[in-house]
This record gives structure tokens, C-alpha cells and sequence, in this order.
């Protein structure tokens, strides 16, 4: 595709300033296809829509370009930017995600490779391709073309930044603190040396050095995205808490619209018991931003806090839709929620949130045992029978299900069915949970005490401490007397 025709799809329709000064950039290397100051000023038009998360066209251009100038190493580092720019737009932590990410970090550095095999001195190629490298956690060969970089331009900044990366990923942060301070006496713009640079610090546990660098780093570059997480690291180890608000406060004098800020002000206000102040910044991000990541979770903590739980619930859902950093926290919350609401007799809520939650995890036999029993407790005895069933069937050999549905049957009467079942599953994995249910069996069913004393003997001797085999263990010896009359 010629690059001019996806112009369109960089902005939409509309004219803008960006798109005629790309266009015009386009039609000047037409004209001069061998001038290296209009390829850079491309290469800066594209930095800036890609770090504005603005390059859903870009890459049709890039395509086109590499076309058009298949002989211009310039084209090609073009392309490798824009599948670095997308590779960067996705977290990659799980399944499909992380899979695409894998797959546009290679094409990245795939296309920064054919850039410097058609312009070798391209060094903004070949620092790409190092960090490109990095990404794909081979750090072998990021190690090797950063190390010939810095070699080939001692005075190069960048490539000491990625064997400063490689070395704090590899848990040498002493080295990793060397270079990235190496990188910064080279260049003192390059911020990501000093990011890099507060990292190191933390893990060598320096937090008053790391702090100090941070302060630094947010006056340079308020807007910098990654300073409101760098922040929260640098305090949480000490729980400075109060100097982490000072901090975001001051971020947001520079930064007024910035959520992400907010966000982690809100955080560190819920951990100096700021409730209010915490629900209402996080209330304001939501209003602002309903997709936000963490912004539901951490209103849901906030309702727990206050005991309403119902719009906790309600909040942990919504974060689950987002799929995103906050899915399994949020899981988990929402699983102790209805264990604690079942706990507390409100069998039918509980259900209600085990019903929300087995959709996504079809196969988590416990959580499916726990709405068994919800539904066994509230007395919907039938729906609980076939719960259970529709549990085993899957997980046939599971002992705490079997466990589950036999205490169920005796509860309903179904002695002989529930003695098969303990037996069933003290005989899969002999676990104390079994062990002291066939003793209270024994104990309150069938009234056989040498058995129940016997049961009850091998949990006390795998855990002397266990209490409720010491209670249980208690009664047999009185009854036993008692038949004895002593």
C-alpha cells in the first residue's frame, strides 16, 4: 500500500496539523529519497504518535514505505517502531495477549535486522534491535548487539542503558546501577537511565537515594507515565505512606488531569485509613474513565471497608470485565465475599455470586462444592443433590467434594450413602478431613465407639492439636465410661 493512501487512517477524516506535516514529510523524501534530516523528522513524527498511543494507521505507512524504499534502512526501522509501538500497547501477561506480543516483538526485531543489513551505521536500528531483544528475554543477544554498539559509539548513552536493563533483570543490581549511572553521565536527558536508576536503587534497598532520584525524575517529567507505579515502589517497602501522598499531591499540582496519579493517591490514602478521601478520588476516576484498570477493585475494597457489601460485589464484577491486571484479585475477592456471606446464614446471596462466578471457572471443583452446599444450608436439597453430582462426575476422586456431599447426606438422612462416601475418600488420599469425619460418623451415626476412637486416634497422632478431633475424642472416652459406668 503507498504510504499517502493510509494517511486517513492515522486521524480519521479530519484534517489536522499532524497529518499535513506527515504528508508533507512524505512528499519531501519523495522528492529527496536520500536525505537523511527528512527521514529523521519522519522518524520524530512517528515517535510522538506512537508515545500518544495515536498510530492506528501508522502502520499501513510504514508498510507502504518499506515498498516504496525497500533499499532505506530508514523505512524498515520505521515498520520495527510501529510493531514495537503495538507490542507496547499490550500487557501480554496471559493466553492469547502474551502470544501476539511474542509475535510482534519478533516481527520488530525482524525489521530492525533488515534495516541495518541495508544501512549498517543506522544507529537508531541497532539500539532497537537490542531493546527489541531485551523484551523477547534474550538476553544473550541483546547483551551482544548492545555491547557492540557501545563499543562501535563509546559516547552512545542508549546501548549502556540496555546492558544496564539486562543486568537489573538479571538480578545484578549493583552493575545495573553502574551502567544506568554510566548511561546518565553520557546523557542526562535520557530519563529512562534515570528510571532505571531508581530500580536498581530499590532492590539494593537504597529508598532514601531511590526517593530523592524519583523527586528528580517527576519535576523533569511530570507527565511521564511511569512515575505514579515508580513512586508507590519507592515508599511501599518502609509503608511511607504519608510521603507518597505528598508526593502525588505534588504530581497533580504539574499533572491536574492525570488519572493514573490519582489512582495510586487513592491507593496510598487506603492504606492510611483515608476512606473518605480514597472513595471519593476513586469515585472521580470512575466517573472519568469507567474502563480504568483497578479503579472497580479498589472501590470494591473501599465498600468492603464500609460494610457495604452489596456494592462491593457489584464493583468486583465490573473490574472483572475488563480483564485486565485486577481479574484474579478481584476473583478472589468475590469467592471470599460469598464464603463469608454463607457464613453469616445468606445462603441465597451467596449463591447468587457463586452463579456469577462459575462461568469463569467451570472447573474450580471447590468453589462449585461451596454453592453445593449454599444451596444444601438454604434447604434446596434437590438442586444441592444435583450440584454435587454434576461435581463428581468431573471430579470423581476429589475427597473434599466427597467429603461435602457425605456430611450433606447425613444431614438429610442418607446414613448408609454417606459412610460409602468418607470411606471413598479416606481411601483416595487418607487426608485428616476424612479420617475425623468417619470418627464422628462413627461417634453420632452408627454409635460404634472403638471405631470412632480408632478414626479419631490417627488424626491426634498426625496432629496432636487438632481440635476438633480433641473435642470429639473427648466425648467418645465419656461415653465410653459412661457404658462402663464409671
Amino acid at each position: 500500500m503507498c504510504a499517502a493512501f493510509a494517511l486517513d487512517r492515522v486521524w480519521g477524516q479530519d484534517s489536522s496539523n499532524e497529518n499535513d506535516d506527515l504528508e508533507a514529510a512524505l512528499e519531501e523524501i519523495r522528492l529527496s529519497p536520500g536525505d537523511s534530516n527528512k527521514w529523521e523528522t519522519i522518524h520524530e513524527i512517528f515517535d510522538g504518535l506512537i508515545a500518544d498511543d495515536a498510530a492506528d494507521g501508522l502502520m499501513d505507512i510504514a508498510l507502504g514505505l518499506t515498498e516504496e524504499f525497500d533499499q532505506r534502512g530508514d523505512a524498515w526501522c520505521l515498520l520495527g517502531k510501529v510493531y514495537l509501538g503495538q507490542a507496547g500497547a499490550i500487557r501480554g501477561l496471559t493466553g492469547f495477549e502474551g502470544t501476539f506480543r511474542q509475535s510482534l516483538l519478533y516481527q520488530a526485531a525482524d525489521a530492525f535486522r533488515t534495516a541495518l543489513d541495508r544501512q549498517p551505521s543506522l544507529l537508531k536500528a541497532g539500539n532497537h534491535l537490542a531493546f527489541s531483544l531485551f523484551l523477547l528475554k534474550n538476553f544473550t543477544g541483546a547483551r551482544r548487539e548492545a555491547r557492540a554498539l557501545a563499543e562501535t559509539y563509546p559516547g552512545e548513552a542508549y546501548p549502556v542503558y540496555i546492558l544496564a536493563e539486562i543486568e537489573l533483570r538479571c538480578e545484578n543490581p549493583e552493575a545495573a546501577l553502574r551502567l544506568f549511572r554510566d548511561a546518565r553521565g553520557k546523557n542526562e536527558n535520557l530519563l529512562d537511565a534515570i528510571h532505571g536508576e531508581v530500580r536498581a536503587l530499590i532492590a539494593l534497598e537504597k529508598f532514601q537515594e531511590a526517593a530523592d532520584l524519583t523527586v528528580e525524575l517527576i519535576t523533569r517529567a511530570p507527565a511521564r507515565a511511569e512515575t505514579a507505579p515508580l513512586a508507590y515502589s519507592v515508599f511501599e517497602p518502609r509503608e511511607s505512606y504519608n510521603d507518597a501522598a505528598l508526593l502525588y499531591h505534588r504530581l497533580l499540582e504539574v499533572a491536574p488531569r492525570r488519572l493514573d496519579v490519582l489512582f495510586y493517591l487513592a491507593v496510598v490514602e487506603y492504606r492510611l485509613e483515608e476512606i473518605a478521601s480514597s472513595r471519593g478520588h476513586i469515585a472521580e476516576i470512575v466517573k472519568s474513565d469507567p474502563s480504568f484498570d483497578g479503579a472497580h477493585y479498589f472501590e470494591g475494597l473501599l465498600g468492603e471497608k464500609l460494610r457495604l457489601y452489596d456494592e462491593a460485589v457489584a464493583s468486583y464484577r465490573a473490574e472483572l470485565e475488563k480483564e485486565g491486571r485486577y481479574f484474579e484479585l478481584s476473583l478472589d475477592r468475590l469467592k471470599i465475599l460469598a464464603f463469608t456471606k454463607a457464613a453469616n446464614g445468606l445462603y441465597e446471596e451467596a449463591i447468587e455470586i457463586y452463579d456469577s462466578l462459575l462461568p469463569i471457572l467451570p472447573f474450580d471443583s471447590i468453589l462449585a462444592a461451596n454453592r453445593a452446599l449454599a444451596l444444601a444450608q438454604c434447604g434446596r436439597i434437590d438442586e444441592a443433590d444435583r450440584a454435587y453430582e454434576l461435581i463428581l462426575e468431573t471430579s470423581p476422586r476429589d475427597s473434599a467434594v466427597l467429603n461435602d456431599r457425605a456430611l450433606h447426606m447425613m444431614g438429610t438422612g442418607r446414613t448408609e450413602r454417606a459412610l460409602e462416601m468418607l470411606e471413598q475418600a479416606y481411601s483416595i488420599d487418607g487426608n485428616l478431613d476424612s479420617c475425623e469425619n468417619l470418627g464422628a460418623y462413627y461417634l453420632f451415626v452408627a454409635k460404634d465407639l472403638e471405631k470412632a476412637a480408632q478414626y479419631l486416634g490417627r488424626v491426634l497422632e498426625a496432629d496432636p492439636r487438632r481440635e476438633k478431633s480433641l473435642i470429639l475424642g473427648e466425648r467418645v472416652k465419656r461415653r465410653f465410661f459412661g457404658q462402663r459406668g464409671d
